[in-house]
């Protein structure tokens, strides 16, 4: 009660301040005289409402938020239980403001009624939606630190939202990330579990993790087959078309064959997902992702030949990166990699393609999350760079090309298996 007097009494002060009876404040705030004077006066004061507390605020022209450190407490001090109404329409305000310390505040004395905590998720699930901001982890922050249940499957599903928002362009908190929320992914609802497994896979691969990358792969290829197989693919609420997840899968496994050498086993998966049109019920959508998992598999293909160190196919695959340009950085990064292995000569696919590696047009291209667009740039670059070393090239144009390379590897903190010294060594080699 002593919290409820005080937020009055300052409102009250403040008031009478600026010149206003309750009649004339009335008027200019627009709230009905009798609700005020109840919510001001009442013996009890009548509880008062976050809007009413805003309304208040506008007319007396206090910034938004003004009182909310003694609303807060006025919440939580009354008889009885916990409006949970009046409570949730506060924490929506102080997440619109960022009002992270009354944030904590809220929750810390919500729950010393646990029973609140469903309702704190189901908040957290209806924000989401519109507003992922650091103020709504704090709210599936709250849940993981208050589950008392392991195996619940809302424990599960705030892990993976603040997996989610925690994916930036630093590489290596996103692979800690990572290895944070997995235990928790096979909890989660089956259309949820395929962009889980999705986004991890991509986690992986942009950290070199290719033995975890692979496991993703596996579980995308059970999940998606298991759901085909038993028609349950209709209607998912995941974020993108079911085939997008089934080519998926097949995707991960043939890259991880190709990073690990095994070609033949790559050819092998590569080949299913070349063409997923069998698939039922594709829609424009599906069918558009049938198409982009075509060019995938053409383009792997070619990058398969080269890694065997069949440069014949070369030709062909330079006529493939000109009609499809979004593959282009992938595609270089494979041509340096494979003439550094095998000692080729590549300075007129360089001097073609070299718009793409000076103006890093690849960076624009929203088809590809922002971190495997950086990995595949960086460490193209790399490949430049070994490359320019190799070939004695003019010493200007491998100054630029390691500039690019380290300016790219500090944005993103990939510090993961490129052997700066290696380049730097060759890089003095090079010099005459």
């Amino acid at each position: 009660m002593d919290n409820r007097i005080a937020l009055c009494t300052e409102l009250e002060n403040e008031i009478s301040r600026q010149g206003y009876s309750l009649s004339r404040f009335s008027q200019i705030s627009g709230i009905n005289r009798g609700i005020l004077s109840a919510t001001l006066n009442g013996n009890p004061p009548k509880p008062m409402s976050i809007n009413q507390l805003d309304t208040m605020n506008t007319a007396l022209g206090k910034p938004e938020g003004w009182l909310y450190e003694l609303f807060v407490e006025q919440c939580f001090d009354e008889q009885g239980k916990t409006n949970w109404r009046r409570v949730s329409a506060l924490l929506f305000r102080c997440i619109e403001l960022n009002r992270n310390v009354l944030i904590d505040r809220i929750l810390c004395l919500l729950l010393e009624d646990i029973s609140y905590l469903n309702h704190v998720f189901e908040l957290a699930e209806e924000l989401i939606v519109d507003n992922p901001s650091d103020s709504v982890m704090q709210l599936y922050e709250c849940v993981v630190s208050n589950e008392r249940n392991y195996q619940a499957e809302r424990l599960a599903i705030s892990h993976y939202r603040i997996f989610r928002y925690s994916i930036k362009r630093d590489i290596k908190q996103n692979f800690i990330a990572a290895v944070t929320f997995q235990a928790f992914c096979d909890r989660l609802p089956s259309y949820m579990q395929l962009d889980a497994w999705l986004q991890l896979a991509n986690v992986y691969y942009t950290a070199n993790e290719w033995l975890l990358m692979e496991k993703c792969g596996d579980a995308l290829i059970e999940l998606s087959n298991r759901l085909y197989k038993e028609k349950k693919y209709h209607n998912l609420k995941s974020e993108r078309s079911f085939v997008v997840y089934y080519g998926q899968g097949y995707l991960m496994k043939s890259t991880f064959y190709q990073k690990v050498g095994q070609y033949e086993e790559s050819t092998i998966y590569i080949r299913k997902y070349s063409d997923l049109s069998w698939l039922d019920d594709l829609d424009e959508c599906g069918q558009q992702e049938v198409d982009r998992f075509k060019i995938f598999a053409q383009g792997n293909s070619y990058c398969t030949e080269l890694y065997k160190g069949n440069f014949s196919v070369l030709d062909s695959y330079i006529a493939f990166l000109e009609n499809y340009p979004k593959e282009t950085i992938p595609g270089l990064l494979t041509i340096l990699s494979t003439a550094n292995q095998y000692n080729i000569v590549v300075d007129h696919i360089i001097e073609k393609f070299h718009e793409h590696i000076t103006t890093n047009l690849y960076m624009d291209h929203s088809a590809k999350k922002k971190s495997v667009a950086d990995n595949q740039y960086t460490n193209m670059c790399y490949q430049l760079a070994v490359y320019q070393s190799k070939h004695a090239s003019q010493s200007t144009k491998l100054q630029n090309t390691i500039k690019r390379f380290d300016t790219s590897l500090r944005k993103c903190n990939m510090n993961l298996n490129l052997d700066y010294t290696s380049l730097l060594q060759n890089v003095i080699r090079s010099m005459p």
